[in-house]
């Protein structure tokens, strides 16, 4: 495990290292001034590793209400994946939903975090790193639809709507007027 995902240390600059705590918060910042505000009746408490995924997760503890991001085994070494995984999971954070309600994700959600993950990398690292999932890659496409439209469209629509799984068609039509109903469709539909 690499140390700088928990260990500070003083840098030749006379700065501190980023821990994956500190970047979860500059994550965040950046994610909440472009998305709108993190739903704060979930508590984050925090990042660790399940050697046994095969993707990162939101996992959710007592009653639903604490999260815990979960990155995979190939980010322990690697701090590019694991800044990656964490930006991804990063949008998940921002309106996290009851999983005992069983409503599946839906393309515009992980479409934002493919997005998101794939801007933070690129903006902070000069680091063009990009999914190889194609049912990502098309979600990340029809999101990027939206944004062309409106490159404020998600925080307009979380302002009046702040879960991603409870948005409806109407929401968009109202923020929208004329929008593409294919497109609104295809940003609803679960993933």
């Amino acid at each position: 495990m690499l140390e700088t995902h928990f260990k500070i240390k003083m840098l030749t600059t006379g700065y501190q290292n980023w821990t994956l705590p500190t970047r979860l918060g500059h994550m965040l910042y950046e994610a909440e001034t472009k998305y709108g505000q993190r739903d704060n009746t979930y508590s984050l408490l925090g990042v660790e590793f399940d050697l046994d995924a095969n993707k990162p997760y939101i996992w959710y503890q007592s009653g639903a209400k604490y999260l815990v991001i979960r990155l995979t085994s190939h980010a322990i070494d690697d701090e590019m994946i694991a800044f990656y995984q964490l930006a991804h999971e990063c949008i998940h954070a921002l309106a996290p939903l009851d999983p005992n309600l069983a409503i599946p994700d839906n393309v515009i959600e992980e479409g934002l975090a493919t997005v998101f993950s794939e801007n933070y990398m690129l903006q902070n690292f000069n680091k063009p790193c990009m999914t190889h999932e194609q049912k990502y890659i098309d979600a990340a496409a029809e999101v990027r639809k939206l944004l062309a439209v409106n490159d404020d469209a998600i925080g307009l629509l979380r302002a009046k709507q702040p879960c991603y799984k409870r948005l409806v068609s109407n929401d968009f039509t109202t923020a929208f007027p004329g929008i593409d109903a294919g497109l609104v469709q295809a940003l609803l539909s679960p993933f």
